[in-house]
């Protein structure tokens, strides 16, 4: 039987910000699900907001150092990301680059699958101000995002995700009606296979991209 936990608050010292859920809803060892999640930046403004997450799982693969994910779908998420006056990006304060993750604490991540629905995205850069005619880079707004891909394989040293369609509209007009692809990689490099994209008047596709990388970080 599922477990609903409902609470409005929960504070998070470690990012000094604040997270809220609406509710919880948890079926022991299988799957969860989440309502109205809100992550706040510094300033008290909304970073991250997502109606609904939905996750079926298989829990006991975790003592075996894997995180291996049947489904996985967002539900209207709105994600806002500014660049402040001084350069600096209102969710740096959820990195951490003086930590490392080692060989012993890494988990093997598999999503049969991971969807994205009707969401949105918001970039703004208040470090300049500049007068466009149609798409500007600086005042971005994404709507009707909708998307679906599959992460067989992430280790520490190899990487395979196919990306099964990617839909998006832009506010000057420009929409993705597809994007697609698979990507494998490895020490070596990473591979980018039958790669395409679809607009209304367009189409671009590419057989095979090779990227050559030290190691999969």
């Amino acid at each position: 039987f599922p477990v609903t936990i409902s609470f409005a608050f929960l504070y998070a010292p470690a990012c000094i910000t604040n997270v809220s859920v609406g509710t919880v809803r948890y079926r022991f060892f299988n799957s969860f699900r989440l309502e109205q999640l809100l992550i706040e930046d510094q300033d008290g403004d909304t970073l991250v907001h997502a109606q609904a997450i939905d996750a079926d799982f298989k829990f006991w693969q975790l003592f075996r150092k894997k995180i291996s994910i049947s489904s996985l779908t967002f539900n209207k998420v709105y994600v806002n990301l500014q660049k402040e006056s001084d350069g600096v990006m209102n969710f740096h304060f959820l990195l951490k680059p003086d930590s490392i993750t080692n060989d012993s604490t890494f988990y093997e991540l598999n999503i049969n699958k991971l969807t994205l629905r009707n969401s949105k995205l918001d970039y703004s850069d208040f470090t300049r101000e500049r007068d466009f005619t149609g798409f500007n880079p600086d005042r971005i707004r994404i709507e009707n995002i909708n998307l679906e891909l599959a992460i067989t394989t992430f280790t520490r040293d190899s990487l395979d995700i196919e990306l099964h369609y990617l839909t998006a509209e832009e506010q000057s007009g420009l929409t993705v009606d597809n994007i697609s692809f698979r990507a494998k990689g490895s020490h070596r490099g990473v591979n980018i296979l039958n790669a395409g994209i679809e607009m209304p008047n367009s189409k671009l596709s590419v057989k095979k991209i090779e990227l050559q990388a030290d190691r999969l970080q």
